[in-house]
């Protein structure tokens, strides 16, 4: 059988609580995250006339994500302090 993913299951079996999650109308399927990927990519790397490469595109989608989630700031500290 597959050991892996028979492991998975009982080490996450508390968290795989579908019917309790879909009793207090929170989201179970992966398409609200699905759109807000594509929204938040999407809405900065696929403007018109834009070509990036994948190490610029990385550090663009950190950024964006940064932002998005209210913790550019505090990113940006740690990330300047990594550099030192």
């Amino acid at each position: 059988m597959h050991r892996k993913e028979i492991n998975y299951f009982k080490v996450n079996k508390d968290r795989i609580r579908y019917d309790k999650y879909w009793k207090m109308k929170l989201p179970i399927g992966s398409g609200t995250i699905e759109s807000a990927s594509k929204n938040v990519i999407g809405g900065r790397l696929k403007q018109g006339g834009m070509a990036w490469s994948l190490s610029g595109a990385k550090g663009m989608l950190q950024i964006r994500s940064s932002i998005k989630s209210g913790r550019f700031f505090s990113d940006f500290k740690r990330a300047l302090q990594n550099t030192a």
